[in-house]
């Protein structure tokens, strides 16, 4: 019996500065609906998630040391 990777790595995508990007891919749809993947860390956030990395995103909050003790790596989008 194969048990789920233990999520070892928090990943923290900033999305709180107008980014051009986005780990969403509702939104990415929203910026580029002819072509969502060119606006789209989704494919990206899913892999990650599916093995040893928590994926978590920062929509509003200053990266300021509560956000930032959360994260293990972050990840600055393209504004």
């Amino acid at each position: 019996m194969q048990t789920e990777p233990r999520k070892i790595i928090r990943v923290l995508f900033d999305e709180s500065h107008s980014e051009s990007w986005t780990v969403s891919a509702e939104l990415a749809r929203g910026m580029q609906p002819e072509n969502p993947a060119n606006s789209s860390y989704q494919r990206a956030a899913d892999l990650l998630a599916a093995r040893d990395f928590t994926v978590a995103r920062n929509l509003a909050q200053p990266l300021e040391t509560a956000a930032l003790g959360e994260a293990d790596l972050l990840v600055l989008l393209h504004p």
